[in-house]
């Protein structure tokens, strides 16, 4: 046996053992998502299969204090405890990163928007007002209100997962992800949460 098939076998035990916990950790999510994958493009120097803590982010940003104003009436803080994805595979590259299944566990709240990169956009027509207006409150009062009617809280995941959405998954402690490229058949993929 070669010092490669060694740490090949190592690095599935491992990465079976995480899997393990992942479908037990995540049970609600992979009842709730009706086998959809659901998607993230994260660091490229992930492992296949990873358990990411959600960090809390300490230098809010103007945007993200205007997207928390948004969602005041549902949780503080509601974008830097959380983790955006989406139920559709997006095959445009970003630089440094790669496409992950996402798996989010018990105990998560959500909310979604059929706008698809509607936060990109949002940040982008913010920092516009921003920079066109003398008037910062103006244009945060227009961005949340935008916010707030662009993003929906009623949904049960069930139902997000019929059609294209990016949705922002909150209050978690941390994630899990699993490479696309290392499990490309997603049905394989659960089969062996099973």
């Amino acid at each position: 046996m070669f010092l490669s098939d060694i740490l090949i076998k190592n690095e599935n035990d491992v990465s079976n053992k995480v899997i393990r916990q992942l479908s037990k950790d995540c049970s609600i999510f992979l009842e709730q998502s009706n086998g959809i994958p659901f998607f993230k493009d994260s660091p490229i120097e992930y492992q296949d299969v990873q358990k990411v803590k959600v960090r809390i982010k300490k230098n809010k940003d103007i945007f993200t204090q205007t997207f928390n104003e948004a969602f005041n009436n549902i949780t503080q803080n509601i974008k830097p405890r959380s983790v955006m994805a989406r139920n559709y595979h997006d095959s445009s590259e970003v630089p440094g990163k790669e496409s992950f299944y996402v798996f989010i566990p018990n105990g998560f709240s959500f909310i979604s928007t059929t706008k698809l990169s509607e936060q990109l956009k949002l940040q982008n027509t913010f920092n516009n007002l921003i920079g066109q207006t003398n008037n910062n409150d103006s244009a945060r009062e227009i961005i949340t209100e935008i916010i707030s009617m662009s993003y929906r809280t009623d949904d049960t995941l069930s139902n997000v997962v019929l059609e294209e959405r990016e949705v922002l998954f909150f209050n978690i402690p941390y994630f899990y992800t699993i490479r696309t490229q290392s499990y490309p058949e997603y049905d394989k993929l659960l089969s062996l949460m099973k």
